[in-house]
């Protein structure tokens, strides 16, 4: 979890030059957290952590299509939306449940911290 922490703090400098770049890095955090093992932890810390991978896995569902690098996401969002006319509200509707989903799964986790002393700098869905 520390190497996790770490780099999202790591690409934190790199979302604030573009913000795009926070929405591929899903990927990198899924993998991530897929390999923790969770042998031996508190049933329910076992089980908040699961649950964070499967919130992430879920999230990252909604961007399996989109390209590689940060700089080809807009044009292909904008490609997306001529060639659907619902893409975009379908889209932001998917956004709005992950980002629900996120910021439950994070209060779980901040919870799980709290009582077993560690900090997961969740924040939630978005900066706040």
């Amino acid at each position: 979890m520390a190497a996790l922490n770490a780099y999202s703090q790591k690409k934190s400098v790199e979302l604030k030059a573009n913000p795009l770049a926070g929405v591929l890095m899903f990927r990198t955090v899924v993998a991530g957290m897929k390999s923790v093992q969770t042998d031996g932890l508190p049933e329910d810390l076992k089980a908040a952590f699961s649950d964070a991978v499967a919130t992430f896995v879920n999230a990252s569902e909604i961007f399996q299509d989109w390209p590689e690098k940060p700089d080809a996401v807009v044009s292909y969002v904008r490609h997306r939306a001529t060639q659907d006319s619902t893409y975009m509200t379908t889209f932001s509707a998917k956004m709005d449940a992950m980002g629900k989903q996120i910021d439950t799964m994070s209060k779980r986790m901040d919870e799980m911290g709290r009582k077993y002393g560690f900090d997961m700098k969740t924040g939630g869905a978005a900066p706040k």
